[in-house]
């Protein structure tokens, strides 16, 4: 095994979770080893927490800083921090076969290293730790904020020519950090887990200790899949913007009559109105726990899930779970009216974050009043266990309450 250690000040080396942080980073090391068929590439491993660091974490080959700060704690820490710092740990290690391992060729490309070591933090994290929901927190601490931006008319494409270094630092922010791994993971549900994993290591030894691009990454993932990604990558590194799904209920003497998916840009002039490649796993949710799920792959802009027709009327849809699609999805009027009755008793913790996220982009689309989900939110606040989706919840308060505020 690689020898790993640690360093930290003497002034506060007594408050360091020494044995933690250690076993921490060596069983990322191993099991990142494992996943990616590479055993760690740098004969040792040090890590460094550093005082007044700009960063939360910075990798160097065989070498990571940490912000000391976020590592150790003066008091009781919350939930969020402790699952902070262990993603954190991940996200660098990661770093070390995608950014140190192979680096990609140009800045442009700083999605490339990015994206994928958030994506594989949390992958290592649901891994590691089931109990940690690892993909409720990927879900709350990435998409929202991409979606904030890449639903707007000053977003941009994931991947961007950039002509020096100083350009290089407009890179730096929700697109590539939050959004890259957003559509990872859908790439991952396109082909599947094996294709993907496959896919990932030929790349990876291809380009050992050296350069490589988007291009070489889809090429690679396509032969181990059997898909031809071209189209794929074009709509998602090289296309601005992003879909908003609609979903669409009609239902007959009890069954379903039609259950239809809408695509459309959130910024039509930016992005244009072709529609997005898009896999989805769409749930069927009964009012006795029972749940169907199906999956549909979207091409056109509107797509009718054939195999949902004549099935009983379920109690809510949702076109987006598991988070595994990039978009932002807006329910049917059925599924609202269930929600604003039924939301706290919906105990998958991940889907329960999604349905709140669902609803607050429908405020966002004017296609729900801000009072109504206000009151909503503060039904169920005093109910909410999951101290990440309550955190979630009186942010989004607090920001309809402000802009209430600055309008009277």
């Amino acid at each position: 095994p690689v020898p790993v250690s640690l360093w930290s000040r003497t002034s506060r080396a007594a408050e360091v979770e020494t044995d933690s942080l250690i076993a921490m980073n060596a069983r990322a090391l191993r099991w990142l080893g494992d996943w990616f068929g590479i055993p760690y590439a740098f004969g040792k491993f040090d890590f460094l927490l550093a005082p007044a660091f700009p960063f939360g974490g910075m990798e160097h080959p065989g070498a990571v800083f940490y912000n000391e700060e976020s590592f150790i704690y003066r008091e009781r820490p919350t939930t969020t921090q402790l699952l902070g710092r262990q993603a954190t740990v991940y996200h660098e290690i990661a770093h070390q076969w995608f950014g140190d391992y192979m680096t990609m060729r140009w800045f442009d490309d700083l999605w490339l290293k990015e994206g994928f070591a958030t994506y594989m933090a949390a992958k290592m994290q649901a891994s590691l730790d089931p109990p940690s929901n690892a993909w409720k927190t990927f879900y709350l601490r990435n998409k929202p904020v991409a979606y904030a931006t890449d639903a707007t008319a000053g977003t941009t494409p994931v991947w961007q020519a950039l002509a020096n270094l100083d350009q290089a630092k407009s890179n730096y922010g929700p697109i590539v950090y939050n959004k890259a791994p957003g559509i990872l993971r859908q790439l991952n549900f396109l082909v599947g887990d094996r294709a993907f994993q496959t896919g990932v290591r030929t790349f990876l030894r291809a380009h050992a200790y050296g350069n490589a691009t988007w291009q070489d990454l889809l090429r690679h993932i396509g032969v181990a899949s059997g898909r031809d990604l071209t189209s794929w990558g074009r709509a998602w590194i090289l296309r601005p913007g992003m879909p908003l799904v609609q979903q669409s209920l009609e239902v007959r003497n009890g069954r379903i009559a039609r259950l239809t998916l809408s695509q459309r840009p959130a910024q039509p002039t930016i992005s244009g109105t072709r529609a997005w490649p898009i896999k989805l796993q769409v749930l069927l949710a009964y009012a006795d726990g029972h749940m169907e799920r199906l999956p549909v792959e979207l091409s056109t802009v509107t797509t009718e899930l054939v195999a949902a027709r004549g099935k009983p009327a379920p109690a809510f849809v949702f076109a987006n779970d598991g988070d595994f699609g990039y978009a932002l999805v807006l329910p049917d009027a059925r599924t609202v009216t269930w929600l604003d009755g039924h939301i706290g008793t919906v105990r998958d913790d991940l889907l329960r974050a999604m349905l709140w996220g669902a609803l607050w982009d429908l405020v966002r689309e004017s296609q729900l009043p801000p009072e109504r989900f206000v009151a909503l939110a503060m039904r169920e606040l005093p109910r909410e266990q999951d101290e990440q989706i309550v955190g979630t919840l009186i942010g989004r308060i607090t920001l309809l309450l402000r802009l209430e505020l600055t309008t009277v």
